[in-house]
């Protein structure tokens, strides 16, 4: 792709280029929760300093009936533009997920990928890894942007509809990965939203995306041992791949984690669990135990 970067910086990367002049650089902040403290006041209590607020909830399409899909092509260009980013903005993106190692901002770098920028990396290791090494948090509000002109090019094949998985589930031709917790995958705890009851799609392999982390910190793993997570699970990354989860956003981890190894054109489901789990016929959604009690 053009002008294509690395999917990841380290905290020393964006730490000599947080005042650099030699390209325009805007760097966001994706931290999403769901429940409990929201990701906006997480943002407003620390934050790496000149870093703005991306807000998942409002970059969607809040008219579809599913929870985290795609916003519209013109909606995605507006919001972006907001946040002064132009096709020529090198775009890093961070987290400060209080649960999770990482969660969305793998998920936002997939969208900007999806909408055609591929001059977009995530901080490895996020806030905690910059925290970590010393590197300097501020509360102070970053200074409201100057609006850009962003102008989007649509990478259909990085996005999977519902009517599209089953097809290929027909066909027998994608590699299907249920990226979710194992906890979620098999039921044994309940669902994080109550109205989403949770269950398997039939023939999904499983890597749960905490599996891509290191286990000492917030960071990915290595190369070597994604690339030995893929191989255990049955994944063949020459062959074709389609990442899915509750709601769109962990499958863009397990995305990233391949693209890591070369494998860039990995779809991911976006209306995942959510969706499928509504749409499916019968034989092709298994309903876990825990949630007919």
């Amino acid at each position: 792709m053009v002008d294509q970067v690395p999917p990841l910086v380290t905290t020393s990367w964006l730490s000599q280029h947080l005042d650099s002049k030699m390209e325009p650089l805007v760097i966001l902040d994706a931290t999403w929760n769901p429940r409990g403290k929201s990701g906006n006041e997480e943002h407003q209590e620390q934050h790496i300093p000149g870093s703005l607020y991306f807000n998942l909830d409002e970059c969607k399409d809040k008219e579809s009936h599913f929870k985290v899909t795609l916003p519209r092509l013109n909606e995605f260009e507006d919001y972006v533009s907001k946040l002064g980013i132009s096709n020529g903005t090198r775009v890093v993106v961070y987290e400060n997920d209080p649960r999770y190692k990482a969660k969305t901002s793998a998920r936002v770098w997939w969208m900007f990928r999806y909408f055609g920028h591929s001059k977009v990396s995530v901080l490895d290791g996020g806030l905690e890894q910059w925290v970590k090494d010393g590197l300097p948090v501020t509360s102070d509000k970053t200074e409201d942007p100057v609006k850009a002109m962003f102008k989007a090019n649509v990478q259909l094949q990085l996005q999977k509809t519902c009517d599209e998985v089953l097809e290929d589930m027909k066909e027998g031709s994608v590699q299907l990965v249920d990226t979710r917790p194992s906890h979620w995958f098999d039921g044994t705890k309940p669902s994080l939203w109550p109205d989403l009851r949770l269950g398997t799609i039939h023939g999904a392999k499983h890597i749960n995306f905490e599996e891509c982390m290191d286990k000492h910190s917030t960071r990915l793993r290595p190369a070597d041992e994604l690339q030995a997570l893929f191989t255990s699970t049955g994944i063949d990354l020459s062959k074709p791949v389609t990442t899915t989860c509750n709601v769109g956003v962990t499958a863009c981890i397990v995305a990233m984690a391949a693209f890591l190894l070369g494998k860039e054109d990995v779809a991911v489901f976006d209306g995942s669990w959510d969706e499928f789990s509504q749409k499916a016929p019968d034989n092709l959604v298994h309903i876990n135990i825990y949630n007919k009690t």
